[in-house]
């Protein structure tokens, strides 16, 4: 087995190396603009009058406009250099997959940006996250979207190209399917697509037209054979979906095991335990680890459960009713979910989208955990906690104007991109329920929304590894918040042992009375327990000293924290072994 394909740190460098490209472009490109900038300044021209010559104004000025274009489309660049560093087979469909996926994408936003009413004026775009791109006034989504269309791009293009339907089922010749299985993506002719597409106006027709020029021989006659433009949209994005929730499993199994450490680490170290923003009684850091933990281990078995309904295969035709196909049609999309590893849909009508919704809300769900693990850190961060603080390189600038910030930017990033997340779901629940049969409104919509949350999952999860990979736990912080209160946080501890002779509801009005006590008249809780005559004949001075001590009563945290730590290290290897088994059967393939 190879072991760069089976190796996810392999991986990190293919990908590391892949971006090489396009940044190396940009050098000379950014050099390019600032020479002719430089060129047609004022000063310059008063020192070499030739500079002003028109003709090599006209020069100077061309080239800039030229090499700006390339700078304003920075992520379509990320996109086609991810995309042929990544692929492993077929680079070139990979590009072009990836320049094809780049634009639709800002088409579909521009669609979703119109239908919504919320399509800025140009004059103002920028200042509501919008921008023009290609022509197109979209949202501004950066070089992560680029990112993100160059990964899709090449996986998709490594599992795709090329693929067979089954010829056994009689479908369509035998013959027919070898025909259209041996065109290369060079026998396309990419001009005439264009041509196609300015005069008909449909994203799909223009490729099926050009794969049917294509063909030799019988494959003509099959191409495009009983299915819909939805079909094999909804089928691609789905599949899409499912091959990018592998790449949040793998970030999964670093933040477990990131995770796991913390909570092993920090399974005995004390802190205060807070409800409603207030001290209640004590915990251990690695207890409060264990939660996000036991959290993001629910969050791998929804994804799990959830396969069978999510991922799905259409192939049903114009309605979903199999109306060109029969049987025969069912039997095909069977197969062909068997090999994309897929689910084929009972009932394949394109009215159906809650699929897209339940993979918006785990989205949402799994972002969540992280949300609540960033509010966390972003508050016990704060001077007056001073519990944990990010890990920072030295030359980590916080503030323009501050020298002292440092600031919690992966807390926040997971915070924003959280939040933005949640609103997805509630839109898609919206364009789920169009009338009658199909409605292509809903389909743009969704493109956006499935495209849109997978990028900001994918910020909460870049964001989430580094953090709890870095994260900084003060000990010692911890334990003195803990004795803030002066022992009055193991009131229960006290009142515990107290009942097993008093009572309950008297051993609780005791405590109670000597809490009050000790809060109104700010007194010391020890001296107070030790002057209370029912406590000093129940209790020595040095037990009800050992009664108020935080550490004396954590529970079980401990022992969850190391269960929690256990747990999560073998889900990370499981996640891990599984991504190495399928990197073999690729290879395989």
């Amino acid at each position: 087995m190879n072991k760069k394909n089976s190796s996810w740190k392999e991986g990190i460098q293919t990908f590391g190396r892949s971006l090489l490209l396009p940044i190396a472009l940009l050098a000379p490109i950014g050099m390019v603009m600032g020479i002719c900038s430089a060129m047609g300044q004022s000063y310059m021209i008063d020192k070499f009058p030739f500079l002003g010559n028109e003709i090599v104004r006209l020069i100077f000025s061309s080239l800039q406009s030229i090499t700006s274009i390339i700078f304003n489309n920075i992520p379509l660049l990320f996109a086609m250099g991810v995309a042929q560093g990544m692929a492993k087979q077929e680079k070139g469909i990979a590009v072009f997959a990836s320049t094809v996926g780049y634009l639709a994408l800002n088409i579909v936003m521009n669609v979703y940006l119109k239908a919504t009413g919320t399509l800025a004026d140009p004059a103002v775009a920028a200042q509501v996250g919008q921008g023009t791109v290609l022509g197109i006034q979209t949202l501004k989504i950066e070089a992560l979207g680029g990112l993100i269309a160059g990964l899709v791009a090449a996986k998709v293009a490594d599992r795709f190209y090329r693929l067979e339907l089954p010829p056994e089922e009689g479908f369509i010749p035998k013959a027919a399917a070898e025909d259209i299985g041996s065109v290369a993506f060079a026998d396309l002719d990419m001009e005439e697509m264009s041509r196609i597409k300015e005069k008909v106006g449909h994203g799909f027709v223009p490729f099926v037209k050009v794969l049917v020029r294509a063909c030799r021989g019988e494959g003509k006659k099959y191409v495009h054979y009983g299915v819909t433009t939805q079909n094999i949209q909804q089928t691609s994005q789905l599949y899409t979906a499912k091959e990018v929730t592998e790449i949040y499993k793998s970030f999964l199994a670093d933040i477990l095991e990131h995770l796991a450490a913390l909570a092993r680490e920090n399974a005995h170290t004390v802190m205060a335990g807070r409800t409603h923003g207030k001290h209640a009684i004590p915990i251990t850091y690695g207890y409060k680890v264990s939660v996000w933990i036991s959290e993001l281990l629910t969050h791998l078995e929804r994804f799990e459960e959830a396969e069978k309904r999510i991922f799905t295969v259409m192939m049903g035709g114009a309605v979903g009713g199999f109306n060109a196909t029969g049987l025969v049609g069912r039997r095909v999309q069977e197969q062909v979910a068997e090999r994309l590893n897929m689910s084929s849909m009972e009932v394949p009508s394109r009215n159906m989208s809650q699929m897209k919704v339940e993979y918006l809300m785990n989205l949402c769900l799994l972002c969540n955990t992280f949300h609540k693990m960033a509010e966390e850190v972003y508050y016990t961060g704060i001077e007056e906690f001073s519990e944990v603080c990010e890990g920072f390189t030295p030359g980590t600038i916080g503030s323009s104007t501050m020298p002292q910030k440092i600031n919690p930017k992966l807390a926040k990033g997971i915070i924003a991109n959280s939040q933005k997340l949640y609103s997805l779901p509630a839109t898609g629940l919206y364009s789920a329920v169009r009338m009658f049969e199909g409605d292509s409104s809903s389909y743009m919509l969704f493109d956006g929304l499935m495209e849109e949350a997978m990028e900001l999952t994918a910020e909460v999860l870049i964001r989430a590894e580094e953090l709890t990979r870095t994260l900084n736990v003060n000990k010692e912080r911890m334990l003195e918040n803990a004795n803030i209160n002066h022992g009055l946080d193991n009131s229960e501890y006290v009142m515990m042992k107290a009942a097993e002779r008093l009572g309950k509801d008297k051993a609780h009005e005791l405590l109670y009375d000597k809490a009050m006590k000790a809060e109104l008249e700010k007194k010391d809780y020890f001296t107070v327990l030790t002057e209370d005559e029912t406590l000093s004949s129940m209790f020595t001075k040095e037990e009800l000293k050992q009664l108020i001590d935080p550490a004396s009563y954590t529970g079980l945290c401990s022992v969850l924290a190391v269960e929690m730590a256990d747990k999560a290290e073998k889900a990370a290897a499981i996640i891990k072994e599984e991504h190495k088994n399928q990197d073999s059967w690729e290879e395989l393939k």
